[in-house]
């Protein structure tokens, strides 16, 4: 196994013969660290046109102390850096945008390669005095059993409504004003996206789940409710597409009292 020089300053004496003499010198080389690893574990929580990301430090530093990390969204290419830290916020991203984030570890040498994506986080605009409700997951959307929606799995470009408010065994109240949840995709017959919103539209601004072939993904979600405590949801995908959707709530906001 080849002898591996640890970094720092070494001083190797070279000697050269020829000609009958023997010439030796002393040499100052410094040995750099090789490249970091990769971060391992990037989560991010979605915030008001930001998002908060942590990670844990790569397995190998590459011999030499990190300085630096460097988080980057996707899409749009957002980035923070951290220092001694493992956490940053990402700023100026775009509210109702679903986000993944990468991180890459820096020292001496450079920059190392980037960690795999986050799971999706989609930031929403914050809701001034409203109170948190936190519930067990419960399922409102299941395309697959027609639950929430009666004629089954999505069709390419068709919007569709759903009652949020109101309706299971623990039911949110009429007066809830925003939800979170986890919205699902599976069973999709072509790329694309889905959009939950307020409103129905077959016109979506932005995505909330992207998505290819053959990938059961899943992404948190934080929405405002439209008239009568109901949810739009649309699949933009090629002409005649199909997918199965799934939604889950996790909680609910109630405006603030006055």
């Amino acid at each position: 196994m080849p002898t591996v020089t640890p970094p720092g300053l070494i001083s190797p004496r070279i000697t050269g013969v020829g000609g009958g003499l023997t010439m030796t010198t002393q040499a100052n080389l410094t040995v750099l660290p090789a490249l970091p690893g990769a971060p391992t574990a990037p989560v991010a929580t979605a915030l008001d046109a930001s998002a908060f990301v942590t990670w844990t430090p790569p397995a190998n530093d590459g011999g030499g102390a990190i300085s630096s990390y460097t988080v980057t969204s996707a899409p749009g290419g957002k980035s923070c850096t951290a220092t001694g830290a493992v956490s940053c916020i990402v700023p100026s991203l775009a509210n109702g945008t679903a986000y993944t984030f990468s991180v890459t570890a820096t020292n001496s040498s450079g920059s190392g390669s980037a960690s795999a994506a986050s799971p999706a986080v989609t930031p929403v605009q914050s809701i001034p005095g409203a109170t948190y409700f936190a519930l067990a997951p419960t399922r409102l959307v299941d395309t697959r059993i027609k639950l929430g929606l009666t004629h089954g799995a999505l069709k390419a470009g068709a919007p569709s409504t759903f009652q949020v408010t109101g309706v299971g065994t623990n039911p949110i109240p009429d007066a809830a004003i925003a939800v979170t949840g986890n919205l699902t995709v599976t069973g999709q017959t072509a790329p694309g996206y889905f959009a939950l919103t307020s409103v129905a539209t077959a016109s979506p601004r932005s995505s909330t789940l992207n998505f290819p072939v053959g990938d059961t993904r899943a992404n948190g979600v934080t929405i405002q409710l439209g008239p009568g405590g109901t949810l739009g949801l649309v699949y933009i995908a090629h002409a005649g597409a199909a997918a199965q959707a799934i939604f889950d709530v996790t909680g609910y906001f109630l405006p603030p009292p006055g």
